[in-house]
Parts: structure tokens; sequence; C-alpha cells
């Protein structure tokens, strides 16, 4: 009786000569118990040897046959890094697009701002624009049943912290700010928004800064006071110093801070859910401080032929800015480091420059121009490069 073991899976696949010696010797012993011939013994053990060299043989060709299976996995995982890089490449860019094109709508808040002044107050225009905001959002949330089950207390309170300390806050002060101070010092002092962006990046999030980030936000921060200050004449930067408008500066310095926790706060609600579910809370959050400030300008609430224009202005300011500039925002931070963004917020004022002119008939000046093509220059060091990017971001957040 002949003993022809079967290879086993986990690779050992062939039959020792030893362990075949001993089935050969079990045989011969079976076969004396069993009374049979010498020669049928023989028989066996031919049998057996042939088995384990039929096995030797299986255990060359798989052999050959995994050498080869491990260059064709090989390249397989060769182009699978290659195609996920490729990949990563077109979400990151993707992300910066929707980046750019949330800091461009946001320029083009200051234009709309200006006409919804005509007939409402400053903090009512906020409110305002906040509600229709809010609304868009909930009919989102409504219609594609989202869910905040996942959302832990610690989510919650974030999100807290962010509608209110990171998103109304900044907006009631830059308010309280440009009554008692200029608009021309609003728009210099809300620079230090990136600035802000990139040092609580650090020291939040621990953020690695490159010298393409550094020297990038420097170029934006450059073209950007090209641009705002091109039309302040030799006022500019020394209204800052002046006593008259001290306090109202340092509001406004407040408030462009301010502005800039609104990204790292986000950044880690943003890894974990949907921008319109952060969105939705951080406006919602938002109002409670904000409703009660448009309720005490009560008696700056007056009809008149400005009141339907104004209205129509912070209704598309609730739509495209609270909306829809804050959705894509939100949507390309999960995909891109916090402290990356900050070059891109140079883009408002060179959008608000470009708004003023096509719609306010505003003229383009030499220094606003120059100031354009430097923050294109930031943006474009910050891009291409970016220093050390922590992370996959094509990996799905943890829920």
């Amino acid at each position: 009786m002949a003993h022809d073991r079967q290879p086993d899976r986990q690779g050992e696949d062939r039959v020792p000569d030893a362990e075949a010696a001993r089935c050969a010797e079990a045989d011969r012993r079976g076969a004396l118990e069993a009374g049979r011939s010498p020669a049928r013994l023989l028989r066996g053990q031919r049998l057996v040897r042939r088995g384990g060299a039929r096995a030797r043989s299986r255990l060359r060709a798989r052999r050959f046959e995994r050498g080869g299976g491990a260059r064709d996995a090989r390249a397989l995982r060769r182009a699978a890094r290659a195609q996920a890089g490729g990949a990563r490449g077109l979400v990151r860019a993707r992300a910066i697009a929707l980046i750019a094109a949330a800091n461009v709508l946001g320029g083009l808040s200051y234009v709309g701002q200006k006409f919804a002044l005509d007939g409402l107050p400053p903090a009512t225009i906020t409110c305002i624009r906040n509600l229709v905001g809010l609304a868009c959002l909930g009919a989102w949330v409504a219609i594609a049943r989202i869910s905040f089950a996942r959302w832990s207390r610690a989510d919650f309170m974030r999100a807290a912290l962010l509608g209110t300390a990171a998103y109304g806050l900044p907006m009631l002060l830059g308010v309280i700010g440009i009554r008692m101070s200029t608009s021309a010092n609003g728009s210099i002092l809300i620079l230090l928004e990136p600035c802000a962006i990139l040092f609580l990046c650090w020291l939040l999030l621990r953020e690695r800064l490159g010298v393409g980030q550094i020297l990038g936000v420097a170029l934006g921060l450059v073209g950007a006071l090209s641009v705002v200050l091109d039309g302040a004449g030799e006022a500019g930067l020394a209204d800052l110093f002046k006593g008259e408008y001290a306090r109202g500066n340092a509001i406004l310095a407040l408030h462009g801070i301010l502005w800039g926790l609104y990204t790292p706060i986000s950044k880690e609600l943003a890894d974990k859910h949907g921008a319109v579910e952060i969105t939705f809370l951080s406006v919602l959050f938002s109002l409670v401080l904000i409703a009660p400030w448009s309720f005490a300008e009560r008696a700056e609430w007056h009809a008149g032929p400005q009141l339907a224009p104004a209205l129509a202005w912070s209704i598309g300011l609730g739509v495209l800015i609270t909306f829809v500039s804050t959705v894509l925002w939100l949507a390309a931070l999960k995909h891109l480091e916090a402290s990356f963004v900050a070059v891109f917020i140079f883009l408002q004022p060179l959008a608000g420059v470009l708004a003023g002119m096509w719609l306010l008939d505003e003229p383009l000046s030499t220094g606003a121009l120059w100031g354009g093509l430097v923050i294109a220059a930031g943006v474009l060091v910050s891009t291409l490069w970016p220093g050390k990017r922590p992370g996959n971001p094509l990996a799905e957040p943890a829920r």
C-alpha cells in the first residue's frame, strides 16, 4: 500500500526523503504482518519513491510559478502606487481649485456689503445673510438626510467654539472696528488672518511649515498691502498708529486674528465630518451672538427705496458667501493642510478690487495691478513648493 501525500497549502509542498522512508518502513511492517509477498512490498516502496520525486517536481514547478507571480505582484504594486499618486494629485488639485474659488467669492463680499449698507445696518446684514445661509444648509441637510448621529459631544463643543469664537465673534468685531476706525484700516488689518493661520496651525495642530508656505504668505502680504494701500495715499499704515483710531484698530486686529482661528479649529472637524454638516452647525451657533446684536440695531431699520436692494444683496451674500463659499472652504480643507490655505486668503482683496472695477467703475491702478501679480506669485510659490505634507489626502476620515 503506497502513501502518496498531497502538498500542504502553506508551502510545505515536498515529501521529505525521511518521511518517505518512514512510510516505506510502515508499509513493510504492515505487509509482513498481513503476510504479503516481498515482491509486492518492493513495488510499494518504488511507488513511494516515485511519489516523492513527483512531489519534488511539483515543488520546483510551483517555485518557478511563484517567482513569476512575485514579479507580477511587484509590477502590480508599482502600477497601484503610480495610480494612487495620480489620484492624490487630482484630489489635491481639485481642493486647491475649491479653496481658490472660496476666497474669490469672499473677495466679492466686500462689494455686496457696500451695496447692502445703503439700506440696512451692518449687524442686521450679517444676521440676514447667516439666516439665509442656514436655510440653504438646512434644506441640504434635510434633502440629503444627513445625520449627526456620528458626532460626539466633543465634536459638538468644537463646532460651538467654531461658530462663536471663530465665526460669529470676528463678524461682530469687524462691524464694531469699522465704526471706530476706517475701512482702509480694516482692509489692512484683516491681512493678519493668514499670518495667524500659519502661527496657530503650528501652535495648535503642530503642522510643519515649509519654506514655500512662509515665502508665499510673505509675498501675498506684500502684494495685498500694495493693493489696499494704493488708494490710501500717504495715510495707509500711518493711520494705524493715530490716537483717534487706536481702539478701533486694536479691535480690527483682534478681528483678523480670530478669523485666523477658524481654519485650524475646523480642520479636525473637516477630517471627520462633511463640509455641509460643519457649516450648518457653525452658522447656527454664530446666531447666538449675531442675532442679539442685530436686534439692538432695530432703531436703524427704516423702510425706503434702498431697503429692497439691500435685502436682495443680503440674501445674495447669504447664498454665495455664507453657504457656497464656506462649504467650498471646508470641502477643500478636508484634503489640504490648514496652514497651506493661508496664502489663498490674499486672493480676497484682489478679487474685491476687480469686482469694484467691474461693478462700481473703480479704476484699476498700477499699484493694484502689481500687487495682484505679487499675490499670484505667492500663491504659485506656496502651491509648487509646499514642503513636506503629512498624511494621505485620500485616506478616508475615521468615523
